[in-house]
């Protein structure tokens, strides 16, 4: 990790709070159909990101089991962004497919493997979107496989608009329009037929944070060699039971990816129990690369 994105990691433990932005997003009838989920550092109303792949890492644990996913989203659906590192990472599948919108960074380069794995994720029930996107002939397949396009007002002038939007309007996806600062552009966008509208002049991103229960590094170091040598149940329930902060990641990490059980969840054990041991393991290894 580089040192910057280090620092900003401890400072928010140091602190003792969770925090998170969120962005919301709008359809044509201006109602909030989703959020884009931001990483933020303590003291920082905008993001300090050194480390893109650790940053969404971060926001990924925050939402999950810092905040949890309902008081974060509500009914509403979350947009994630994801450098080529975690987009290819087996953590996903922590993730509520139904829920959660992957968001192509404008980094990535098409590539086979990128369209092999575009498509498994598809094939899982997540949403897909380009971000920062401007249409380019290289990106036919992707196009073929993605739900939404963002385009970004500042980076592609209004005036360049029309001809692109005809351009991506040969493929069954919906366009978004970000960074729209004025009600002249909000109304362009509908004239040119955008589905979905984000930027300041709805909502400033806004910053959420939570006191935190913190959970101690070596109870995730011990809790991550417990599960890669198979240990007894006991054992496990061992190291949440000594640690206040790692119990109320599990139980909120129970309500967040949506495990359906008529069984009232009320010890540790049952927690265990019902997210299995692998989806423990994707937590643990998400938590530990993110801080």
């Amino acid at each position: 990790m580089k040192s910057s994105t280090w620092e900003n990691t401890r400072q928010v433990m140091k602190d003792g709070k969770y925090l998170i932005g969120r962005q919301p997003i709008l359809n044509r009838s201006e109602q909030v159909v989703a959020y884009e989920l931001l990483f933020r550092s303590t003291g920082l109303q905008t993001a300090s990101v050194d480390d893109a792949s650790r940053a969404t890492a971060s926001v990924i644990v925050n939402t999950l089991t810092g905040f949890g996913i309902a008081n974060i989203l509500g009914n509403h659906k979350g947009f994630l962004n994801l450098e080529l590192e975690l987009l290819m990472d087996d953590s996903l599948n922590l993730l509520p497919t139904e829920q959660i919108v992957l968001e192509l960074l404008e980094t990535l380069h098409v590539t086979p493997e990128l369209i092999k794995r575009c498509r498994f994720l598809k094939e899982s029930g997540f949403t897909l979107a380009l971000d920062d996107h401007e249409y380019s002939p290289a990106f036919h397949e992707l196009y073929e496989i993605v739900d939404i396009v963002k385009v970004d007002l500042i980076q592609t002038p209004i005036e360049r608009l029309e001809e692109m939007v005809k351009q991506f309007r040969r493929y069954p996806l919906q366009l978004l329009a970000e960074k729209v600062e004025t009600q002249v552009e909000f109304i362009r966008c509908l004239e040119l037929g955008f589905d979905l509208f984000q930027g300041y002049h709805f909502a400033k991103p806004s910053v959420m944070e939570k006191k935190r229960l913190d959970n101690s590094e070596s109870s995730l170091m011990n809790l991550m060699l417990l599960l890669n040598e198979d240990a007894e149940l006991a054992e496990i329930e061992m190291i949440f039971s000594g640690d206040v902060g790692l119990t109320d990641n599990l139980l909120m990490l129970h309500s967040s990816i949506g495990i359906c059980t008529l069984d009232k969840i009320d010890t540790v054990r049952n927690a265990i129990s019902i997210l299995g041991r692998q989806q423990i393991k994707r937590w643990v290894q998400l938590a530990m690369f993110a801080g």
